[in-house]
């Protein structure tokens, strides 16, 4: 299956995007424009925070992203778009599991609306409408497999 999706390149510390590449099962961290921030899972609850731990050793969480969804590969539930925010549930494949990677956004094909970190950078994962203003880079994240 070919899904249109950036491959992330680090170039001098910088994450940069070429061409589309073929998703595949394999899992990767969903990285945030932010340096050192990821998308990860704690108690059920999507969040931005760190990707490493203090060591260095990346402790964000895995996905994969079989048919447009996103599954955690530590609990197999779904990225799920509910009432505002970006949370997991099990897999059912309804509307709300369903997501269009596209210009570094990852956005509900149910709603248009992005997963966006809070202002202060880490916490609970918010749907929010997509922009293009100062606050872009909040909605910015880029697949890479380390």
């Amino acid at each position: 299956m070919f899904i249109p999706q950036l491959a992330a390149v680090a170039v001098a510390g910088i994450v940069s995007l070429t061409g589309a590449h073929h998703v595949t099962n394999t899992s990767e961290l969903i990285r945030s424009d932010v340096a050192g921030i990821c998308l990860t899972v704690e108690s059920g609850h999507v969040n931005s925070d760190a990707c490493n731990d203090a060591h260095g050793k990346i402790t964000a969480t895995r996905w994969r992203n079989p048919s447009a969804e996103f599954v955690s590969v530590a609990n197999g539930e779904c990225l799920t778009a509910s009432n505002g925010k970006a949370v997991l549930t099990s897999c059912t494949g309804r509307p709300a599991q369903k997501w269009t990677y596209s210009s570094d956004e990852l956005i509900s094909k149910l709603s248009g609306r992005c997963v966006t970190m809070p202002a202060s950078e880490r916490g609970q994962a918010v749907m929010t409408a997509c922009t293009t203003g100062p606050t872009f880079y909040l909605q910015r994240w880029i697949t890479s497999k380390s």
